[in-house]
């Protein structure tokens, strides 16, 4: 029983000194959404959030049920400057859809410019098709 409630405490401990600064959780957004749909579909010029300021990413899938047993298959990566980021995985059911997304907070935002890279991919043999886009985003100076 002493050895639950140690482990548990640890894990109130784990929280606590995760949690960002911001009061935000780990699965709560930070400032301002930043799309990157419409670069990689229409290629448009992004519209970024002012340089320094807190922003986020979420992207992914909106499926119906009938993908369920799929769902594991589709994804979504984001890279910037090279670098894959870790996003925070987000699977939410109802109203006859499954969403799998996944954020990715930038507390403190970018300044300058930056390589994008966006990756869907969907589950083989699925109606759905791949999404890999490169874009460069100027966060000012």
């Amino acid at each position: 029983m002493r050895r639950i409630g140690l482990i548990a405490a640890l894990a109130a401990c784990a929280v606590l000194i995760a949690a960002p600064a911001t009061g935000a959780g780990p699965r709560d957004p930070v400032g301002e959404k930043f799309s990157l749909v419409l670069p990689c579909l229409q290629g448009l010029d992004p519209v970024p959030p002012e340089p320094d300021t807190d922003f986020y990413v979420r992207h992914g899938w909106g499926l119906t049920p009938a993908l369920e047993d799929d769902l594991g298959q589709f994804t979504f990566d984001l890279w910037v400057d090279g670098v894959e980021l870790k996003g925070m995985l987000i699977v939410n059911a109802g109203s006859g859809a499954v969403s799998r997304a996944w954020l990715y907070n930038f507390p403190g935002g970018l300044n300058g410019e930056h390589t994008f890279r966006t990756v869907w991919t969907a589950a083989p043999g699925s109606e759905h098709h791949d999404l890999d886009c490169t874009f460069v985003v100027n966060f000012g100076s």
